[in-house]
């Protein structure tokens, strides 16, 4: 909610014509309140994470092709669900404690440092 704000307060500080900064900044609001409204009603999704297989239980569905991303504090869980959509569960630091965020760093396994081969000719 409060990056909708603060979108709404960017549009209304900028040079735009005032009509439709109005009009942007009230869009903004608008969608941030339902954004909050849907995250709040998802609730708690319980996550079975098998790092070495690749797999996880989400929501007491078992899924395939499961892969755990790290950026910085923020964990992001990547799967592809019955119908084989991409989907994606993100991990805030404020969702997991210092406790639950190394056990999931363990429970991923090794990494590799990275996805692709070498990025010069032998």
């Amino acid at each position: 909610m409060s990056l909708g704000v603060l979108g709404a307060c960017s549009v209304l500080a900028s040079e735009m014509p005032r009509t439709a900064a109005w009009l942007i900044a009230a869009a903004a609001m608008v969608y941030a309140a339902l954004l909050s409204d849907r995250h709040l009603r998802l609730g708690r999704v319980p996550v079975v994470w098998n790092g070495r297989l690749g797999t996880a239980t989400i929501d007491g569905v078992a899924t395939g092709e499961a892969s755990l991303q790290w950026r910085g504090p923020i964990a992001f869980l990547h799967w592809r669900d019955g119908a084989r959509r991409r989907r994606c569960l993100a991990f805030w630091p404020d969702a997991l404690d210092r406790k639950a965020r190394r056990e999931l760093r363990l429970a991923a396994g090794p990494t590799a440092a990275s996805r692709t081969g070498p990025s010069m000719a032998p």
